[in-house]
């Protein structure tokens, strides 16, 4: 009798794990998700971590084909005054020829379309406030590389729940995926974000998605989380959309983080500039050898 009830123990703390939740909801479903870049621990545990949290405002960055959109709206179906807000870059799916951001949304789940707001051809800062606070989870899959995600991370970060805000992060370990060494922002992010850290149990695997239960009170994180923009940078954004994130973002956080905004620019654009110039001059030395060269040289 005794060896029954910790049978019964032990399975209801499995069942209560976030990637074996409510997965009767992702079941009826499955079938339709081609076409969606996820795994399937990624789809159980978004849709354990919907159903068990029952969140109320979602937003989501990075929509692609929509197959996280889909499986947000289908958890969230029966959860009263739940809503999803999501915002892609782009107007078109990246991975897919001639089909719309969303479009396993719009083709396979059209009857759900009535708790999403979809917003394209832009960023989070032309939206947010559009969407409104108070918003209880965030999930981020954009370019993988920094500063990417870490931009997304303080441009909504005003706008979060003040306790028990919860963000997920897709793609944590890409960075070991194929050689993909440089798409390490997610990784990095989900180390840095400061509460409680939520992986699927995956037997010999570490899992390539994850979630934060934010600590309360994040603005006493806000200078870590802006320092960390100091970071090398895979790419330079473009200036433009630089300064337009400068704008929005220098009417939430103070004069002093907005001047590590600015250095982390300047910082990593001179970076570049020398890691340039080093790959050029040692061009120079592979084709003309040792010898002092003239700089009139054509390369």
């Amino acid at each position: 009798m005794i060896y029954l009830i910790l049978i019964l123990l032990f399975n209801n703390i499995i069942n209560q794990r976030p990637e074996n939740y409510d997965q009767k909801y992702l079941y009826e479903i499955e079938n339709k998700l081609e076409g969606a870049l996820l795994t399937k621990i990624d789809m159980k545990f978004i849709n354990g971590m919907i159903r068990k949290y029952k969140p109320k405002k979602i937003l989501e960055i990075g929509v692609a084909s929509g197959g996280s959109s889909a499986i947000i709206l289908n958890a969230i179906q029966n959860i009263e005054n739940s809503h999803l807000y999501s915002i892609d870059k782009l107007t078109n799916a990246f991975n897919v020829r001639g089909k719309e951001t969303g479009w396993i949304v719009k083709e396979k789940f059209s009857n759900l379309m009535n708790k999403w707001t979809l917003y394209t051809g832009g960023i989070t800062s032309n939206f947010i406030e559009k969407i409104g606070g108070d918003i209880d989870l965030v999930f981020i899959d954009t370019v993988h590389e920094s500063p990417g995600e870490w931009l997304d991370v303080i441009q909504v970060m005003p706008f979060l729940k003040k306790t028990n805000a919860i963000v997920i992060l897709h793609d944590i370990r890409y960075h070991l995926h194929q050689g993909k060494v440089f798409f390490s922002s997610n990784d990095h992010l989900f180390t840095y974000l400061k509460g409680e850290k939520i992986i699927p149990k995956v037997p010999y695997v570490i899992p390539n998605i994850g979630a934060v239960l934010l600590d309360d009170d994040q603005k006493k994180y806000y200078f870590d989380y802006f320092f960390a923009l100091i970071s090398t940078w895979n790419y330079i954004p473009d200036i433009q959309e630089w300064n337009f994130i400068r704008n929005f973002v220098s009417k939430y956080y103070s004069k002093e983080l907005i001047e590590i905004y600015d250095s982390s620019y300047k910082l990593n654009k001179n970076y570049k500039k020398i890691i340039k110039g080093k790959k050029k001059k040692k061009y120079r030395k592979k084709r003309y050898g040792k010898k002092k060269l003239n700089k009139n040289v054509d390369l």
